[in-house]
């Protein structure tokens, strides 16, 4: 989740501070993010989700850190080593040129750069939520959790997104000040080679990593991955990892509704999302690590899965304090205080 890591980091450096209060540092937004930079970041190393904060629909852009459209591949270049020590002795003369070209020419294999793809987006739609009041979306270092806050009518509404490293889920919950407030419509997709279905009412995306176009491909392809060399039938060459996605709702009051690739959710309390991923990246099942996942969270409950949560990030996060000088004003949101300092104001 390099990605993740790089957004948190800008955003970071765009104007937070150390707030006087117990809920630490954070960064907070009058408005939902329109673009993916201005998304709230969270992950646990290996699943992350990027939260646009949206009020008529809020969209999670997801990673899972091997969805790779990549293949297992013999990169080694026979007789390579025979080139080492001239290589060696140009770069330590200086021509580091004449050595790069041996490089080039004797070491590296050729071949395409695979690259690194979304898992794609998990997009929570409310019908009925149009002109909110009080809107906030913050993201919590303290206790990485990305919250929207916002008021439709006389009713509050919450989400709060997080990551659990122990619980290996990326969890959402979604929450009404009154009861029976909730309505919803939720689904999973990407923009390409996906197929999502709803198995014993879990919501199931699957599908393989391609890159590339080729025409002689089925949209979902489901054959085993396999090593793949220089010569081997071009058409596998487009092929990358499979992959699986499973989200898991969990209701309190109200009804759910399986429809086709989706699932609708009337006159509900609260709702908790939990969704975890997988791929055959090394050897794995996807599948079988999605339904392990979930199956060992069986009884769990938010409030317990939240306090694992906090428990495991807090024990890093919080064996360094660092103090800025003295306190900013916190009370701006972000984004404004970041262009008051490009406008000269101290922050």
């Amino acid at each position: 989740n390099g990605l993740l890591v790089l957004a948190l980091i800008s955003n970071f450096m765009s104007g937070c501070a150390r707030e006087e209060t117990s809920s630490g540092w954070k960064l907070w937004y009058a408005s939902p993010a329109e673009q993916w930079t201005e998304a709230l970041p969270v992950g646990n190393g290996s699943l992350g989700a990027m939260v646009f904060g949206g009020v008529a629909e809020e969209r999670l852009q997801l990673n899972e850190d091997t969805m790779w459209a990549g293949s297992p591949v013999d990169r080694d270049k026979e007789g390579a080593w025979k080139f080492l020590d001239k290589a060696r002795e140009l770069s330590f003369a200086g021509k580091f040129l004449e050595a790069e070209q041996i490089m080039h020419e004797k070491f590296q294999s050729e071949r395409w750069i695979r690259s690194y793809q979304t898992l794609g987006d998990l997009r929570v739609r409310f019908p009925e939520h149009k002109n909110p009041e009080a809107y906030r979306r913050e993201l919590d270092l303290n206790q990485a959790i990305a919250r929207v806050s916002y008021t439709q009518g006389d009713t509050l509404f919450t989400r709060e997104v997080f990551s659990s490293a122990p619980g290996h889920v990326l969890v959402v919950r979604l929450e009404s000040s009154k009861p029976g407030e909730l309505n919803c419509v939720v689904k999973l997709d990407r923009p390409e080679q996906y197929e999502t279905t709803v198995e014993n009412q879990i919501l199931v995306m699957r599908g393989r990593v391609r890159q590339g176009e080729d025409p002689g491909e089925p949209a979902i392809d489901q054959s085993p991955r396999v090593g793949v060399g220089l010569n081997d039938d071009s058409r596998r060459h487009f092929l990358g990892v499979r992959y699986e996605a499973r989200l898991e709702p969990r209701m309190e009051g109200g009804k759910i509704q399986f429809v086709d690739n989706h699932f609708e959710v009337s006159d509900a309390d609260s709702v908790t999302l939990l969704l975890t991923a997988s791929t055959d990246y090394g050897g794995l099942a996807p599948d079988e690590t999605c339904v392990r996942r979930l199956a060992a969270l069986s009884g769990t409950s938010y409030s317990d899965l939240k306090q694992a949560h906090l428990e495991e990030y807090q024990s890093l996060f919080d064996r360094v304090d660092l103090e800025l000088g003295t306190k900013s004003p916190s009370e701006l949101p972000t984004d404004l205080r970041l262009r008051s300092v490009q406008e000269g104001s101290p922050d």
